[in-house]
């Protein structure tokens, strides 16, 4: 289980304000926030994608009609939240659940109630708390009550890019 924050708290996001950063081709970040001027409310059906416009202050001069970046958004700003892995999450019938491991080394199946997913993680609102282990590999294998040896493993890079 991973705590993380989603976002740089140093500059508060005020309700409905998004913060908007451009990440370079070279994937240095640039430094000047942007705004948003205009955004589409149709979806193109061929990309699945909307079209959104920002404007970003260039005093070095340093962006240039063309290039290639890619924005960052920030729409919103959780103080402490708890991510767990997606591949951790069980569904059935609506009903999210995880397997986690009591001080007994028992299974347990707990239901909670997830929020956005940020890259391959799951934000956990309800159901989990900071600090509880769960079921990482093997989740067809366990049951509950079911009496297991964990080994604790580190959550993969590639499901924390976000």
């Amino acid at each position: 289980m991973q705590q993380a924050r989603l976002a740089d708290t140093s500059n508060s996001v005020k309700s409905g304000q998004a913060k908007i950063s451009l990440v370079l081709s070279d994937g240095s970040l640039f430094e000047h926030p942007g705004k948003f001027n205009f955004a589409n409310r149709q979806v193109d059906p061929q990309t699945g994608t909307i079209l959104f416009q920002a404007a970003f202050p260039n005093p070095e001069k340093i962006l240039r009609p063309g290039q290639f970046a890619r924005i960052k958004v920030v729409l919103e700003e959780v103080e402490g939240g708890l991510l767990i892995p997606q591949r951790c999450v069980k569904e059935l019938q609506g009903v999210h659940q995880v397997y986690a491991i009591n001080a007994n080394n028992e299974i347990e199946l707990k239901n909670v109630k997830l929020g956005i997913k940020v890259g391959g993680m799951w934000m956990v609102e309800n159901g989990l708390k900071p600090g509880e282990t769960i079921v990482f590999e093997g989740l067809n294998l366990v049951r509950p009550g079911q009496k297991v040896q964990p080994e604790k493993v580190e959550i993969p890079q590639e499901l924390m890019n976000f």
